[in-house]
């Protein structure tokens, strides 16, 4: 059978794998608020999977929405057992939860069960729950790696890498599970990974640590620091999108990790949004670890966030970023040995069958200008005014030669799949997808069936018509979603009147328009469509963001002036 999570209503569904037959249906997330937002596992007739506290159509993190394990029978659906991963939501579920996973458990030999968990909430702090004291404690067991027994779904051990987070710091990499010799005693170790910026093994048997290993930069992240409550803010490394991001690689003694420098500005109340800053303020690394100690054998900085995860195969780790660069790296030196610049950015982990490696590029391309130097806060992102190119998936073969350039025209789409890399060392090259053109639907939180619209923009629906302006000749606020901005950023509309956002999304990414004085949400706006919302505001000055998770923390929101 095949068996999925349905993110936003919270069900898990078993279909027949011949004709997609519904073979059952069961709703795991309660209350209404929690999704799933991670793959199945299936062990010895068991389904693992967890609810997140929150779904694609809603907030994240309201009040009681939590992640809890399930163990559901593979045959029947009925649950077997439940692990709730905030402990009860700390004694506090009427305005605390969180936690979840982000990626399926491991599994040893013996069917234990091996996780990473998400943050506690809320997040982002609140004036009513400033430095989290509406949740006191430690906050069990997020940002945690955790072991189940599979037959009772008891808890075997915790290790909880961020007591008490305030920061988004989850650690939730799914384990890897492996063998090494600690002080001379084959030791079954699981080692995980997480926002924290922190690389950790613990023994598989009693979750003791090991070692622990921090990676990229570290700055005011130190545990049990309370953040400011007297106007000021914080910056803080890592950021709620910074640290280990991604799922770890390993192979041969050593433990690959790709990590990211990117900064929050908190407050003990919350974000501080007027030095929010866009992703092409962001660097970052990939880094080696020696499995028996932690200790770094190399590490490489990149000027980009390598947001594809650190892949492993043969004498080669893959990692790749926002910036366009698919790269190869020697992994006993780090030195790089070939790479692929694409016009596209890179921002999920390649994966390798037989020969071939594939990779998807959909990120808008950005650039950081200046890895060197510890990006300033800006109002903004820096975005392109251009609507965000085609989602691609890219294919190389190891070993393989591109095609040579004949002279003859050749389409923009199979031109993407075979350039040749700028390399001395081809041992990788662009080969072409089956009948030349790469996929052209939107990318995977988009309908299949929904693809950016080539359509021209209408004047009025253009960021430079609309730039600065007060609403067309109805009344209405044409606005652009771009990734990751609105153009324009700042309008003004008149007092106590129904005036109609119109948000066209030219991004590559789902989008909307949320004012929460007026309550005006157009609800999620996939690329290529647009929706409307109606705001009407007393006389002042009000914020409005994309409220996608992520979204307004890198910067994709502005101001309304009311008159």
């Amino acid at each position: 059978m095949v068996y999925a999570g349905l993110s936003d209503s919270g069900e898990v569904v078993a279909l027949k794998a011949s004709d997609g037959t519904v073979v059952w249906r069961q709703k795991i997330g309660s209350p209404p608020g929690e999704g799933i937002d991670m793959s199945p596992i299936v062990y010895d007739g068991t389904v693992y999977i967890s609810t997140t506290p929150g779904t694609g159509l809603g907030s994240f993190y309201a009040g009681g929405d939590r992640g809890v394990l399930y163990a559901l029978d593979a045959t029947t659906g009925e649950t077997k057992w439940w692990f709730d991963t905030t402990n009860g939501a700390y004694n506090a579920r009427a305005v605390a939860g969180g936690g979840g996973l982000w990626y399926p458990p491991s599994i040893d030999k013996d069917g234990n069960i091996y996780f990473g968990v998400g943050n506690p909430s809320p997040w982002p702090l609140t004036p009513e729950c400033p430095n989290g004291s509406c949740r006191p404690g430690d906050n069990l067991y997020t940002s945690s790696m955790v072991s189940i027994d599979p037959k009772t779904g008891a808890i075997r051990w915790y290790y909880q890498d961020r007591a008490h987070d305030l920061l988004d710091l989850d650690f939730q990499a799914t384990p890897i599970l492996t063998n090494a010799s600690i002080n001379g005693t084959d030791t079954a170790l699981a080692i995980g990974s997480g926002k924290t910026g922190n690389v950790v093994a613990v023994r598989q048997d009693t979750g003791e640590m090991v070692w622990k290993t921090a990676v990229g930069k570290h700055q005011n992240d130190e545990p049990d620091k309370l953040l400011p409550d007297d106007g000021s803010s914080l910056e803080v490394f890592p950021g709620s999108l910074g640290g280990v991001e991604t799922p770890l690689a390993y192979a041969d003694g050593t433990v690959y990790a790709a990590y990211l420098d990117y900064p929050q500005y908190q407050t003990a109340t919350g974000a501080d949004d007027s030095k929010a800053v866009g992703f092409d303020a962001g660097t970052g690394g990939l880094v080696a670890l020696d499995v028996t100690s932690g200790k770094v054998l190399w590490d490489i900085k990149v000027p980009t966030l390598p947001v594809a995860a650190a892949t492993v195969a043969n004498d080669l780790v893959f990692a790749g970023g926002i910036d366009g660069t698919f790269a190869a790296y020697d992994r006993a030196t780090g030195d790089q040995v070939w790479k692929y610049d694409s016009e596209l950015g890179f921002n999920a982990p390649p994966a390798i069958a037989g020969d071939y490696l594939f990779i998807g590029g959909g990120s808008p391309k950005t650039i950081h200008t200046d890895p060197s130097a510890s990006p300033a806060p800006t109002e903004g992102p820096s975005a392109s005014a251009e609507p965000a190119p085609i989602p691609k998936l890219f294919a190389f073969r190891i070993g393989g030669k591109a095609p040579e350039a004949s002279g003859a025209p050749t389409s923009e789409a199979s031109a993407a799949v075979t350039m040749a890399p700028e390399s001395a060392v081809p041992s990788l090259t662009a080969s072409d997808v089956p009948g030349g053109v790469p996929p052209t639907s939107g990318p995977s939180e988009a309908p299949a069936s929904v693809a950016p619209s080539t359509e021209a923009p209408s004047a009025a629906a253009s960021p430079e018509a609309s730039a600065g302006a007060s609403g067309d000749a109805s009344g209405n606020v044409p606005l652009t979603a771009i990734d990751l901005a609105f153009e324009p950023k700042d309008f003004t509309i008149p007092a106590n009147t129904d005036v109609t956002v119109n948000l066209t999304n030219k991004g590559a990414a789902i989008h909307n328009f949320f004012q929460p004085d007026s309550g005006a949400d157009t609800g999620q706006v996939n690329p290529g469509t647009s929706a409307t919302a109606v705001v009407n505001l007393p006389p002042g000055t009000y914020q409005y963001w994309c409220d996608i998770p992520g979204h307004k923390d890198a910067g994709m929101l502005g101001t309304i002036t009311v008159q």
